[in-house]
Formats: C-alpha cells, structure tokens, sequence
C-alpha cells in the first residue's frame, strides 16, 4: 500500500510539474521581474527560507484540478506564511487537506517570528463548508481581526471547530476564522450535527406521501441529524422522523449543544399542541427557543417538569408549557392526575350515574383502564368512573401510598361525607371523599382510623365518622410459620369466631406436641383438609391457616371469594382443618435438631449434618406419608430404617401422628379429603379406583384443575401407596387429592416468596369442595 501511493504522488507531481511549466506565464503577467525567476534580482535564488511575506498585490493559491491550475483561494499582501516545501518557482502551503502552491515571483524570504497564528495543535474535522462569496479569513491573535486570506467562491474547505458565528480553519500553515455569513453548508454521510442560519427553517413530516409542516427550527441552533437523505437531513421529531433542507444549515459540532439526549426515552404519554408551541432549552441561565412545534401535532412526552413537559427533538432535551398543549390518554395510560376539585366518582351498576365519591385536585390515581371519555378506577370492590375531563395523564411517581391490597376486614358505612387521608408525609393529605351513606371495604383496623383502598391508594378515614362491622385479620402466612405461632392463631380465631371454628386435640406427637383439628362452618355435611405430612412441606401449613382465616372474615362479613359464597356453604357444610400433621418435624426444619427432644439422634439419623432443611419424616425418622394401610406392604424405595426421608415404618400406623389422622378420619363423615404437600403444581386423584368412583374422583380433580392449574397425575396400574389420600381412596371409597404447591424446588422447603402466587391459586379450593360436597350430600 505505501509504495502504491509513493508511486502514485510522484506520478501526480510530474503531472503537476508539467502544468505549471506550461501555464507559469499566465500568472506572471504583470509583473515582468518577478516573472523571471532565473534573474539575479530574485531573492530566491540566493535565500532560503522556511516562511515567505506576500509582496505587492495579493497572492494566488492554485491547485492542480483536473489537469488544469484552479484559483482557489488567495494570500494578504504583507502578511507571513510556513513553507510546507519548496518546488521550484513555487512555494507549496498546507490548503484543506492538501497541498496548494503560490508563486514565488510575488513573495520574499520572511522570518516567521511575526506570524502569531501558526497551527501546532489544532487538525481539520471531517466537515466542510463551501464559500458563498469571496470568504475572508481573519487572524485573531492580536485582539483585532486581521484578513490574511482569501476563499474563492464555490470552493469546498475543511471546518476545525466551530467558533460562536465563525469557523476556525488552517489555511497556508496557518490558524484562522471565517464568518458563517459567508459559507453554506456542505454535507456528507459523517456529518451528524447541524446549525440553522436561516430564521425558521421548516421541518416537514413525509409519510402521508407529500410534505407536511410540522414544525421550525432557530436560526443558530444546532441539532443532531440521524443521517443523510439527498439534499435533506433526517432528524429525531417524536417517535418518527423530520426532514429539513440543507440548504439554511451549516455543519457543525457536538460541543455546540448543551442539551443533547444521552439518556431520556420517550414514554407512551402524548400531547396535542393547542397553537403552535415554543420548544426550550433550560441547559443554561436562561431559557433559549430552539424548536416550534405545529398547532395540532400529536407529541411523545418523556416526564412531567411541574408545569412544563420535558421532550425530545431534533436530538434536544426541551421544555414546552402545559398551557399550550393537551395531554393524550392511551390506553396504555396507568395514572391520571386531577386538575378540578371535588372530581366526582360514579358508580354505573344501577339504572343511571350515582355518584359516590369525589377526588381532589393536583393528587394522581393509578387507574384500571381506559373507558371511553372515562377512568375506570377501583372503588372499594368494585369499579368507580371518572371523567376524563379535568384530568391529565401522569407518570404516577408522586404517589408514596400505592396499594395492592385489595382484601377487606370488613365494611364501614360513611355517616356523612368522610375524607380519605393520605399519611405518608408529615401532615395528612386529603385526597378522596366517599358519599354519606356509601358502604365501602376497610381493608386494615389502624387505631382510631380505618384504612381502605380507593383507586390503587390507601389512604385513612375517622372511625369517628362511620359504622363499621370488621373482621379480624389474624394469621400472617407471609412468615415461617412456626408450630407456636400456630397454636397462638388457633386460639384467637376461635375466641374471635365462636359461633364459627371450632378447635379440638386429637392426638400427640411423638414428642408431645398437640395435633390440632379445626372446624370451620356450621353445616353437617362434612370435608377435611390436612397439611404438612412432611416437615419440610411447611408452607402447606401457612395456606391451610389462611384459609381459616379468610373463610372466616368473609363469612362475617358477608363477602364472596372467586365467586364463592362463604355464608351461604358455611352454613351447609363444614371444613375441617389439620393444618400440622406432622409437628415436631416442622419444627426440627425450621428451628433445628435442639427442637427435639433428643437432639444426638435426629443429628444421626441426618448423616451428622444440622442441616434439617431437606427433612421430610417425623422425629423418629418415619414418613408420614408412607403410614396408611394401602398397599403398604409393596411402598416401593423404602430405606428399611429410621431416615429423613421414604422409611415406611415397621408397621402402618406404627406413628402416633398417622394414627390420629386415621382414627379422626374414622370418626367422620368426609365427603371428600385433600391432603396438601409441595412441591410440582401437579394434582394426584386416583389410586386403584374404578367405577363410580373414579368417575366422581375426575370429575372434582378437574374442578381442582381449572382453579389451581395443576396437572392431573394417574399414578398407574402399580402405584407405591402407603399415604393418606391413597388410603381415602381405597379404605374409605371416597375421592381423595393430593396437590403439590409450587413449581418444582426439589428437596427443601418452597420459599415463602412464593405463597402469594400460591395463594391466588388455591384461596378458594376449600369453599369449592365445600359446595361440591354439599350438592352432592347423598353420595
């Protein structure tokens, strides 16, 4: 490659040399002596020189265009320049990014300790301008502009910098600026910025097949440009693109623009411009009008800026008032922000509107959905609309009492118009009123407040100022739930509950913790439900209890689950609850081996670890599940001896834990049985059933199905055997189930991250056997 280009300069000096052999003449007319170069009065046959002074008039700069020497610029006459080489008669000068010649007949030798602008730093950019007139360059070294040379018109020239309203160009060695006014602008692929010089330049919009004005950019801006297209350039406008003429620009650089986006995306809040709207910039002292906007131009916002909207175009982070825009709902839309006051709530589910509430203004609500001309909002449990009409969208950032809950502990009746407060700062902020008279969900009891959910927000009301009828929220499953914890839970909701729960012992553990039975509902007809057979599998116990828990508050307060009517099966059928089979297990899991009553053995039996998280058995080291008189005899994978997990026992019921079970199940009437464990999201239905009973065993593990999502299991003609619903099934004749909570985790206990998806997955199974069973009393 270099002796490629070696070669090819040298040829093109030759060239070069012969033109200028031919045409030096032409350019020595008119000064005879200077002309003869041989003459002893040229100084430049005796001297040499590094710099050269222009003598008499100016001086021309020529290049070798096409085979022909062009005029392309012209030197001051007195003024000093660097010689970049000496080529015979002429001087060769740096000009652009390449080489330009003067002839010597109009210079003499100079020293260079008058030229204050020589270039030692600075290199030319890829950008250029090309004159529109005669452009002069001025050296600015001495405080005043002083012209050292000349640009022809129509000549192209390389750009260093911008400089304010100049260009800072090298020209013959040396550092100078051109004004603006006398260049246009010259664009190639590498150019990414722009400045406007014309006041107004319009930017069009071309995708509806012919140009359309949407905007105009200010004279002297500069903006970023995403590419090139012909004589236009291609810039950011919203979402889409604009296109502005390239003529009325100049190039220009990045350091010309303080607010160049780096770091803000467009969010999917639009607004329509009401007239045609002012762009600014904020990035100094001072706002600057960068951009205007069309009236009737929908436009991306990126956030709210209190009463301004910050935006995106031409490349530039900008500011437009609200005043002059409307903001746009999508229905992508989650927040809204109120601009009226006392903006009414309607309720729409009787003949006409009522109203039943009212927001106030400046505060922001999360919304449900777009609804027409309306908000849908959550209002208590169910949907309040409010008039998009004196409301703006919002980023919904302000909010600091965001909600998700939208569970209740009871219904409270407004004596008057009550106030909802928000309590999240150091005073409280009314930003909702319900309706005297409405009965609205209180979702926690909060001293002498009540809190409750309006449109995605908690907020507090006075006691004062309502009648309430609140269940209590007493078991937290969001914990480990302990088998202590338990027993403190079963004694407040029975206390709480009397004419509803029942509690009853029946039986021990081995280490003599009490088996609780718990009974929910007031009918006869009879269901059963047990967790935690195996220790590790303790978040059974922690749904079992929720359910307790919320069947009870909803039957109190009248309220449905999914759709299912606590009330109404409650009093026709009855849940019983085991909620910890398996107790001292679940304590050896979560607590450790000083749990038990003999801690060396169960640290034995677990290989030497104190590591209990995989423990399934009972603290004998006997699964549970592997107790029951069916098919016991043939469990496969049996250990033969004590073990955390799969030893079978030496005789069924030989556990004083499965003999409860057993004996309790005996001395009942359950229509049907289920038996929680962990972990797979699959639902076992059947074992070795036929008939009738298989047919009825389906069809409710289907019903499981469509609630939970499991995957039903047929264990196949040669099931292991030996657990609880496997001995429902085939002593008892009645449709067992055996749901395993929660994805796969393998052998630990599930996380309680996940009993909230747990729960929404299960909450309403209890009521739905329930109801089942009930419809079906006879079987």
């Amino acid at each position: 490659m270099r002796s490629f280009l070696t070669k090819t300069r040298t040829t093109t000096i030759f060239i070069f040399f012969l033109l200028l052999l031919e045409t030096v003449t032409v350019f020595a007319e008119g000064n005879n002596e200077a002309a003869n170069i041989s003459s002893l009065d040229n100084p430049w046959i005796q001297a040499s020189s590094d710099y050269f002074k222009v003598i008499d008039n100016n001086a021309d700069v020529v290049i070798n265009q096409n085979g022909q020497l062009v005029k392309v610029a012209e030197l001051t006459r007195g003024e000093v320049y660097p010689i970049a080489r000496d080529y015979g008669n002429w001087h060769e000068i740096k000009f652009g990014n390449d080489s330009g010649y003067v002839y010597k007949a109009n210079t003499v030798p100079a020293s260079g300790d008058t030229v204050k602008n020589q270039n030692r730093t600075y290199l030319n950019t890829n950008q250029y301008f090309i004159a529109e007139r005669k452009a002069i360059v001025y050296d600015n070294t001495s405080g005043k502009l002083i012209p050292f040379a000349m640009i022809e018109e129509g000549k192209r020239y390389p750009i260093v910098s911008d400089y304010g309203n100049w260009y800072r160009v090298i020209i013959a060695g040396r550092i100078g600026y051109i004004n603006k006014n006398d260049v246009n602008g010259y664009f190639n692929n590498e150019s990414r910025y722009f400045e406007v010089t014309e006041e107004n330049l319009t930017v069009f919009d071309n995708r509806g097949g012919s140009l359309k004005e949407i905007g105009t950019l200010k004279k002297g801006q500069v903006y970023t440009r995403i590419s090139d297209y012909g004589n236009w350039h291609r810039i950011q406008f919203g979402s889409n693109y604009g296109y502005v003429y390239e003529d009325g620009t100049i190039p220009s650089f990045q350091n010309s623009i303080k607010s160049e986006n780096q770091t803000y995306k467009n969010s999917l809040s639009t607004f329509i411009t009401k007239e045609d709207t002012i762009v600014y910039d904020n990035s100094t002292s001072q706002l600057t009008a960068f951009f205007t906007i069309k009236k009737g131009t929908t436009y991306p916002i990126v956030s709210d800026y209190g009463n301004w909207y910050r935006i995106i175009v031409g490349g530039r982070i900008g500011y437009v008032q609200k005043n002059n825009v409307i903001e746009q709902f999508t229905n992508d839309t989650k927040y809204f922000k109120v601009t009226e006051e006392n903006l009414a709530i309607f309720d729409n589910r009787g003949k006409g509107l009522e109203q039943v509430g009212t927001l106030k203004a400046g505060q922001v609500y999360p919304r449900v959905s777009d609804y027409g001309n309306w908000h849908r909002i959550r209002f208590g449990d169910h949907y309040g609309y409010v008039y998009k009409k004196g409301t703006i969208p919002d980023d919904g950032n302000s909010i600091k009492n965001v909600s998700m809950n939208h569970s209740s502990i009871g219904i409270l009746k407004a004596l008057n118009n009550i106030t909802i407060y928000d309590n999240t700062g150091k005073d409280l902020i009314p930003f909702g009123v319900i309706e005297q008279g409405q009965n609205y969900p209180v979702t926690r009891d909060y001293g002498n407040w009540y809190e409750v959910n309006i449109s995605g927000r908690y907020g507090y009301v006075r006691k004062s100022n309502v009648e309430a009828k609140v269940a209590k929220n007493i078991v937290n499953p969001n914990q480990v739930y302990t088998y202590e914890q338990m027993e403190k839970d079963i004694s407040e909701l029975e206390e709480t509950y009397p004419e509803l729960i029942t509690t009853k012992i029946i039986g021990q553990s081995v280490d003599g913790r009490n088996l609780y039975a718990i009974k929910v509902g007031k009918g006869n007809t009879e269901i059963f439900f047990n967790g935690a057979h195996h220790a590790r599998e303790w978040l059974t116990t922690n749904l079992l209890m929720e359910m307790i828990d919320s069947y009870s508050q909803s039957y109190v307060m009248d309220e449905t689950i999914e759709g299912y009517d606590p009330r109404y099966i409650l009093n026709n059928a009855s849940i019983w609850f085991v909620p910890m089979v398996n107790p001292d297990g679940v304590s050896l899991v979560q607590k450790g081996a000083y749990s038990a009553q003999s801690p060396q053995q169960v640290i034995s039996m677990n290989g030497g670890s104190t590591d209990f998280s995989a423990w399934k058995a009972n603290i004998r080291g006997v699964d549970l599940n592997r107790q029951y008189p069916a098919g016991w005899s043939t469990i496969q994978n049996n250990t033969g001896r004590p073990s955390p997990q799969n030893f079978k026992g030496l005789l069924p019921l030989s556990e004083p834990e499965s003999k409860a079970m057993y004996d309790f199940t005996l001395a009942h009437d359950f229509k049907t049985a289920v038996a929680y464990h962990s972990s797979g999201e699959i639902l076992y239905w059947d074992y070795k059933t036929s008939g009738a009973l298989q047919q009825t065993s389906k069809k409710i593990a289907e019903m499981i199905n469509q609630k939970t999502g499991y995957r039903l299991i047929f264990p196949g003609s040669n099931p292991s055997g030996g657990g609880y619903t496997d001995w429902f099934l085939y002593g008892m004749q009645k449709p067992g189930f055996t749901p395993e909570i929660s994805p796969a985790v393998g052998p630990r206990p599930v996380p309680l991250s996940s009993f909230g998806s747990i729960w929404g997955e299960n909450k309403s199974v209890g009521l739905m056997l329930g109801l089942e069973a009930y419809q079906n009393s006879n079987r």
